[in-house]
């Protein structure tokens, strides 16, 4: 925190240390899946560190700190944030696009809302108001891992749940639905042009009714 290489630092050892660590005693290897999640974990840590810079930077100041807050100034720390919190988002679709990852492995995506939140927040307070914003950068990221691991063990059989469904609704049951929509349509505009005609929309055989 003294040199200002606290955010590095939380990033090595909150990210690559842990995470490519324990792949490693497990697998014997490193893969880019690892890395890149390593990446994102540490990248949540990071900003994590971050608010917290931001929040005390008067006193760090004062105290002869030299973080990133008070090196570069506080509207600097914010845009690490937003670029550390966005950075965890953007590499699942990376990673997936790199053939790293299954698809069902980008279901953490739905959380963004939450991360988007959060971004918001900081680069609207300051001081001890920014105290929430430290709770809740880390919730999201707990969020975000309890997703990962949901999607990593389960994802798998959700993807065949979602296709069994897609198959069942949309090439066996689409076509009545379709019929359905077309006579819906066609009725309706019917009964609109009579309506217009100041006839009854629904009885052709009502009195007073002119039939063309």
């Amino acid at each position: 925190a003294y040199a200002g290489l606290g955010d590095v630092f939380t990033m090595f050892y909150f990210g690559f240390v842990p995470v490519l660590a324990t792949y490693y005693l497990n697998t014997g290897l490193i893969s880019g899946a690892a890395i890149g999640f390593s990446l994102i974990m540490g990248s949540f840590a990071s900003a994590i560190i971050t608010v917290n810079n931001i929040r005390d930077v008067e006193t760090d100041k004062a105290i002869g700190k030299k973080t990133s807050a008070v090196r570069y100034g506080v509207n600097f720390a914010k845009r690490e944030y937003g670029i550390l919190m966005f950075s965890s988002y953007v590499l699942l679709p990376m990673m997936w696009m790199l053939s790293l990852i299954p698809a069902p492995w980008m279901f953490p995506l739905i959380a963004f809302i939450m991360a988007d939140k959060e971004i918001r927040e900081v680069f609207r307070l300051e001081g001890a108001k920014l105290n929430k914003c430290l709770f809740g950068t880390a919730r999201v990221q707990i969020i975000f891992t309890l997703i990962q691991l949901f999607a990593m063990y389960y994802g798998d059989r959700v993807r065949e749940v979602c296709y069994d469904f897609y198959v069942r609704m949309f090439l066996t049951v689409d076509p009545l639905l379709a019929m359905g929509l077309k006579l819906g349509i066609f009725f309706g505009y019917i009964s609109h042009k009579r309506r217009q005609r100041g006839q009854d929309p629904l009885n052709p055989y009502a009195r007073g009714d002119q039939m063309d």
